[in-house]
Order: C-alpha cells, then structure tokens, then sequence
C-alpha cells in the first residue's frame, strides 16, 4: 500500500533498460542459433528433395529395365514334341541374336511340354519373330508366338511409353545379314528407298565381325515403311533379310 503503479504514458514513453553485456551476448548466441537452424532445415529439405528425386529415378530406371527385359522375351507354343531346342534356335535366330531358350521337360516322358521361352538380346528382335513366326508351320504344326506374359502389371504402361517414344524416329531393324556384308554394302542397298541419316550394325567383342543385324534411320517415316515392305525375305548374299521396326 502506498505504492503507486507506473502509469500507461510512463510505459510507453519510457525508455527500456540498455542490455547488459551477457544479455546482448545470449541474444546475439539466439540468433545465430536460429540462423543455423534455419539453414540447416533449408539444407535437410533440399537433401531431401534431392533424394527423393534420385529414388525416383532409380525407380524409372529399373522399371525400364524390367520392360526391356519381357520386351526380349516370346512365348512360343503348340510345338510339336518331336522338336528339339536346336530346331526352335534356327527358326527363331535369323531375328537376331539369341540369349536363351527355356523349354519345359516332363521328368516322366523325357520330352517338352510343347512351350518355350525364347529371350533375345534386344527387344526389337523379339518384336519382329511376334510379327512373323506366329502361326508358321513348324514340325507338321502351327505354332503360337506371343509376348511373354508378365506378373508385373505395371510394366505394360512402361513398355507402352518405350513403344511409343520409339515412334518419334523413322528408324527400322535389319536382321539376318550376311556376315561378310559391310555397314556400307547395307547402305547402298537401302538407301533407294530415301536419304538415310544413320546406318549402323551391331558389333560384338571383334570390331570386324557384325553380329548380323543393325539398324537404320531414314530422313522420313515413307521411306522407312517403304523399306519395309520391300526389303523384308529380300535375299541379300544368299540370306533372306528380316526387317521391321
């Protein structure tokens, strides 16, 4: 009692006490915390964002290479049980190079089940033997040749968007080539069809030895069609071209 309050005017007009050393001290220490803070957030939500995007990009990549990987394969069926995998490897191989044939044995019978795996080095092989070994006579029957069937729904849409990026090139597949014909020797034969951009065959461990097929671009999609239509079981130095696209 007695003691009077400061008034409203004394507060406001008043003057705050000038901080002590150790005062400024913790106060310019608080800020600079928070600075620290601040751009360690603005670092962590960055890294995050960085790792977010390289998860993401592993996880295209690897869903691209699964789709490559069922685009090599076929499934080749009704074979009849007096053919070997030698007999399926010499009517599948002028498509192009052959990785593996997987055939179903029955323990019991010592013969095939009548279905086989093929997977080729490069979808676009596997692609051509779908056009045309389906419903090819072979061993006194017509065998079945679709895309091999795939437990990975997700990559059909990925295998749809490979199929479609490859629409935007003029380009087309040239299998089955005469292992002593030259990058040139393709060249010249094709290119009466239309100026030719690329042309280039597939070279294994030797540099002077194709691996029997190659491809080829072409300035415009007619040109390509029309090489297509005519160069496909062309016989080319005693061997009859496979060509798609």
């Amino acid at each position: 009692p007695g003691a009077r309050c400061p008034t409203l005017p004394a507060i406001l007009g008043g003057s705050l006490p000038r901080l002590a050393s150790d005062q400024a001290d913790a106060v310019a220490r608080a800020k600079k915390y928070a600075m620290e803070q601040s751009i360690k957030m603005v670092l962590m939500k960055q890294t995050l964002a960085h790792q977010q995007q390289q998860m993401a990009t592993q996880r295209t990549q690897v869903q691209r290479q699964q789709a490559l990987a069922l685009m090599c394969r076929v499934y080749v069926g009704s074979i009849s049980f007096e053919l070997k995998e030698d007999t399926i490897r010499q009517a599948f191989l002028p498509f192009g190079p052959i990785k593996s044939i997987n055939m179903s044995w029955d323990p019991v019978t010592q013969k095939h089940k009548g279905f086989a795996f093929v997977e080729y080095e490069i979808p676009e092989a596997a692609q051509l033997s779908l056009e045309q070994m389906n419903g090819v006579m072979l061993g006194g029957r017509n065998i079945k040749v679709v895309g091999r069937p795939s437990n990975m729904p997700q990559a059909q849409a990925v295998i749809d968007e490979i199929q479609e990026e490859a629409k935007q090139y003029n380009r087309i597949y040239v299998a089955s080539i005469h292992p002593e014909l030259t990058e040139d020797d393709i060249k010249n034969v094709f290119e009466a069809f239309g100026p030719i951009t690329y042309c280039k065959l597939a070279y294994g461990a030797s540099a002077h030895k194709h691996k029997g097929y190659g491809f080829i671009e072409y300035a415009t999609l007619p040109a390509a069609l029309e090489a297509i239509a005519s160069m496909n079981l062309f016989d080319l130095g005693g061997q009859y071209l496979r060509v798609g696209r």
